[in-house]
């Protein structure tokens, strides 16, 4: 489930489950009570330092009327402080949400989480963004981080990384099955904002299976060029590009077919096969996951 996914499904009766299971403040959320459904300038600089601290971060939600103690060195969803009147704090939250950081952020929205009449909670969502650093302001002038569940003030190093800041790619890999032919297909996609240059691909050919000797086209072609190997290593394939060969952003690549090379007598592979990679490419950390596939 997405941030805005979560924003949308939000309701009063969410928030009272927070607090009865004390959830716990975490990187995408935040809980806070109010002094006045207006705003005063506490309550500002509150809503100023947390946009900051998200839109500086991976973004998330605020859910106001909350309060949060410190239960075994974490914060966490304690007591309700229900807002009233609730359309009072959603006018002030949308007056002061556009000036709350600098630059504007974009898709900074409010919603109203009535419990009885104009009572109840309100929640803030934050979006993640690649336009930073923000300046938390209403009287602050300065940048905030998240980090677990915590708001730091932005070292310099941070500011000069923000700055200097690139859309990065995300890779992962995935498999697909086709069952009448015991084949599995092995790509990568790409569901960062910034294009993957020069991607890398390792992973683990499960037992009773092969890497197919016809490429993921049948005619010996791969999409991403294959490495060169020892023969012991036939199991751990290497696939790599150039700085010239680049998975963009929403896309996707198959990469490799493994084939099943089990007993016939067996009638084919069944249950499930774990695969593990490692998946890299040009500004992004090699990843070291696994992903799962399964046969009947």
């Amino acid at each position: 489930m997405t941030l805005l996914d979560k924003f949308n499904a939000m309701t009063a009766d969410v928030v009272t489950d927070y607090i009865n299971n004390q959830q716990e403040e975490n990187l995408l959320l935040e809980f806070k009570t109010v002094n006045r459904p207006d705003l005063n300038r506490e309550d500002r600089k509150n809503l100023a330092k947390t946009v900051s601290a998200f839109a500086n971060s991976s973004g998330g939600l605020i859910v106001w009327g909350v309060e949060a103690r410190n239960n075994a060195g974490v914060d966490c969803a304690s007591a309700a402080h229900a807002i009233q009147p609730l359309t009072v704090l959603i006018t002030a939250l949308n007056r002061h949400g556009g000036a709350a950081v600098s630059p504007i952020l974009e898709g900074l929205r409010h919603k109203a989480l009535p419990t009885k009449g104009d009572s109840g909670f309100a929640v803030t969502i934050v979006p993640e963004s690649d336009v930073g650093p923000y300046m938390a302001k209403l009287g602050e002038d300065r940048y905030y981080k998240r980090s677990g569940d915590s708001i730091y003030l932005m070292e310099h190093f941070d500011l000069e990384d923000m700055f200097g800041r690139r859309k990065k790619p995300h890779l992962s890999v995935f498999t697909r099955v086709i069952a009448n032919r015991n084949e599995v297909i092995i790509g990568v996609e790409n569901t960062g904002r910034g294009t993957a240059k020069a991607p890398f691909l390792s992973f683990n050919v499960p037992d009773t299976f092969s890497l197919s000797a016809f490429g993921v086209d049948g005619n010996n072609n791969q999409s991403l060029p294959r490495l060169y190997q020892s023969r012991e290593n036939w199991r751990q394939p290497y696939y790599g590009g150039n700085a010239n060969f680049s998975i963009h952003p929403n896309t996707k690549y198959d990469v490799a077919v493994i084939e099943w090379r089990g007993n016939i007598q067996e009638g084919g592979p069944r249950g499930e096969y774990r695969i593990d990679y490692q998946v890299g490419a040009e500004d992004m950390q090699l990843v070291h996951s696994s992903v799962t596939f399964r046969f009947g």
